[in-house]
Parts: structure tokens; C-alpha cells; sequence
């Protein structure tokens, strides 16, 4: 993923989401909800539904679904810029979802 790229946001809580990869243009769409905003950085959840596809929103593409939820955070710092992270909930998912297995917890001994 790379530059250009460019966030969407409507206020139905649909997003659209264009950007650069391996040097081409796309794209990506679906539904947002901002989590917690209660402390910064803010949390927020993409549910990818569709990808742009030779110039067609599709919901997969060469076998593989574009049905993708994210979990992610963000900031919008002092000249409105938007500062995101976010990854594919089936391999990070908020630390709120580990369970007791999932963890290690680890604490200093004096």
C-alpha cells in the first residue's frame, strides 16, 4: 500500500477508501463505526464489502472475498489530517479480545 491514498467518510457510515498498490491505482468500500471515543487515539471498525476491480466494485475477486472486517485507530491532529492504523481483525484484533490463552502477562520483579 502506498500513496496516493485517500479516506472517504459519510455521515450514513459508509466509507470509501483509494489507494496505491504494487503501483496501481484502487479502491475499497464499505461501513465504518468509530468505537470509543473516549481516549485518543480514537478506535474505529471498517467491514470491507467491496474492492474495485477493472474499474467495477465487485464483492471478490480472483477467488478471493472482499469481505474484510478491520479494527483500527485514529487521530485527526492540529491541521486536520487524519492519522490511521488499522489491520485485519483475524490477525490483530483489539486487546479487549484476547482471551486468557491469548496473552502473556508479565510483571517486574523487584
Amino acid at each position: 500500500y502506498s500513496l496516493p491514498a485517500k479516506f472517504t467518510f459519510n455521515s450514513d457510515g459508509t466509507y470509501i477508501w483509494e489507494y496505491a498498490r504494487s503501483g496501481a491505482s484502487t479502491a475499497a468500500k464499505g461501513k465504518y463505526i468509530i468505537v470509543d471515543t473516549t481516549s485518543t487515539p480514537f478506535k474505529i471498525d471498517f467491514e470491507q464489502t467491496h474492492i474495485k476491480h477493472e474499474g467495477k466494485w465487485v464483492t471478490d475477486a480472483k477467488g478471493k472475498t472482499a469481505k474484510i472486517p478491520y479494527s483500527g485507530i485514529f487521530e485527526l491532529n492540529g491541521d486536520g489530517k487524519l492519522i490511521t492504523v488499522f489491520y485485519e481483525k483475524e490477525f490483530v484484533p483489539r486487546p479487549e479480545e484476547f482471551d486468557d490463552s491469548s496473552t502473556q502477562i508479565y510483571r517486574k520483579v523487584k
